[in-house]
């Protein structure tokens, strides 16, 4: 029976913790995204009435870590005939040993049929070598990852 156990333990794990959801439009970004720096962020719940969402970053430098993310996507927002529309969205991370924060807003939007988050960033550090130099501000294209291969 332990070995059946095992066994059965093994190939859940196999079957869906290896895989990555990826997202398929801006109506559902659950799933991992890569951002410009090859960090990995996987949106993990949506509250489709608030817009609430929550989630995952990891980090690409080392020690390569899980941090909590939490922000808002406009689940709900209208679209107006004639004009471009898109899915507002704005998220956060803290890097509470490190004493800084990242905060992303912008638009989801569709190109070539996949959804793509356009972003600007605003990396916030508690300690710099100027005063002007506590908040950087950048831009950030950030894309489903490809699902893995079974």
């Amino acid at each position: 029976m332990k070995i059946k156990n095992t066994l059965l333990v093994s190939a859940l794990i196999t079957s869906f913790g290896s895989t990555a959801i990826a997202a398929r439009d801006c109506s559902d970004i659950r799933g991992e995204w890569t951002t410009n720096v090859n960090a990995t962020i996987r949106f993990e719940s949506i509250d489709k009435k608030t817009g609430l969402l929550s989630g995952t970053y990891f980090s690409v430098t080392p020690p390569s870590r899980p941090f909590p993310l939490t922000g808002f996507i406009g689940v709900n927002t209208p679209t107006k005939e004639g004009m471009h529309n898109a899915i507002p969205i704005s998220f956060a991370v803290s890097f509470p040993t490190d004493g800084e924060m990242i905060s992303w807003t912008g638009i989801c939007r569709l190109v070539d049929g996949k959804p793509v988050l356009e972003t600007e960033d605003h990396i916030v550090s508690a300690s710099a070598s100027n005063r002007w130099i506590h908040v950087a501000a950048n831009h950030d294209t950030i894309v489903p990852k490809p699902k893995k291969a079974p």
